[in-house]
């Protein structure tokens, strides 16, 4: 089965995402900190030491 598309749906492309590797860079450093956010040294050192059952 082919889906459809909706042609009123604005679609980003390959040439569109990279042409400003700047603002990409950024953006992708804004998610990693935003994925990271509240792992610490303490909390990797807890976790390599006295692992919990949920970690």
């Amino acid at each position: 089965m082919v889906k459809q598309l909706v042609s009123e749906e604005t679609f980003t492309t390959r040439a569109e995402l990279f042409s400003d590797p700047a603002k990409l860079s950024g953006e992708f450093m804004a998610w990693k900190q935003a994925m990271l956010r509240g792992n610490t040294l303490f909390g990797w050192l807890r976790h390599l030491l006295f692992p919990a059952k949920g970690d």
